[in-house]
């Protein structure tokens, strides 16, 4: 306990942990290509000025300070419904949100640790989370994406991970070869062999208490663990149906509290084979004194 607490007092002193009562106030959401992302305002004031031209007959500079988005903390503890942090997202076929293998995002649902110094900080984020949001929300769109609208009141926070992406020039391949990336359903084995020259893999970037890379075959364990968890947000305004939607993506996360082993039950006894007579005691017996 006395480890979490240090780390807490750490957390707080950075401008983004997300249970800081002022968090909203130094955020901004700016236009990073296509995406509208959340960022420092610090960073985009910065970034204003350097592309304002300083009369009316300069142009635009031709270099600009790269825009990153702000990186967003908090501790939370990983849920274990609706989790699809596997390395094939349980997909085994085209759905209506994941026409193909490759438009696979890997998700869970954040929620309180109740065991801890952090114990009420989870509202505290929700709640400027939602705040966040509404600095980009549209006028009469409903909003998706990160809170699940049957929570009243909202209890978790939905994160995701972009799995696969298109093959760029530059690019690390993360030292996994989309052949033996560890899928289940044939499906998805038949959807790895297609993308093989076209895509590459973004292994998620999730640690365990030493701070190792968890390899993706124990993506499990994540479940019912503790997690300092880093995320940036992402906005689109879908003007047609009238929504706005809304991403939390996973930049790291760190175990701080692994899940509790789940105690296996004991291989059955073995058994001898069937007597062919029963060597108990019987009438017969007594019968025969």
């Amino acid at each position: 306990m006395g480890d979490l607490a240090a780390l807490r007092d750490e957390l707080a002193q950075n401008a983004h942990f997300l249970a800081n009562a002022n968090i909203p106030s130094t955020l901004t959401w700016k236009k990073i290509g296509s995406d509208n992302v959340l960022v420092s305002t610090e960073a985009a004031a910065e970034y204003d000025n350097a592309v304002q031209p300083t009369t009316d007959n300069e142009e635009t500079p031709t270099e600009v300070p790269e825009l990153d988005p702000a990186l967003l903390s908090m501790v939370a503890k990983v849920a274990t419904s609706d989790f699809w942090l596997t390395p094939c997202g349980h997909w085994k076929g085209p759905t209506s949100f994941t026409p193909t293998f490759a438009d696979l995002k890997l998700n869970c649902r954040l929620v309180a640790h109740e065991d801890s110094v952090f114990k009420g900080d989870f509202k505290k984020v929700l709640d400027n989370v939602s705040a966040l949001m509404a600095k980009a929300a549209t006028s009469g769109h409903s909003r998706q994406g990160i809170f699940d609208p049957k929570e009243q009141p909202k209890t978790s926070l939905k994160v995701r991970h972009v799995v696969f992406a298109e093959k760029g020039p530059g690019d690390d391949d993360d030292g996994y070869d989309l052949r033996d990336w560890p899928v289940k359903s044939p499906a998805a084995r038949e959807a790895l062999v297609a993308m093989e020259d076209t895509h590459r893999i973004y292994a998620l970037p999730a640690y365990d208490i030493n701070g190792n890379l968890i390899p993706p075959s124990q993506y499990g364990t994540l479940m019912g663990a503790v997690v300092r968890a880093t995320i940036s947000l992402s906005h689109w305004n879908i003007a047609r149906e009238a929504r706005d939607s809304y991403v939390a993506d996973i930049v790291s996360l760190r175990v701080l509290v692994p899940t509790a082993p789940i105690a296996s039950t004991s291989s059955p006894r073995k058994r001898k084979a069937v007597e062919t007579t029963d060597p108990g005691a019987s009438p017969m017996k007594k019968a025969r004194n």
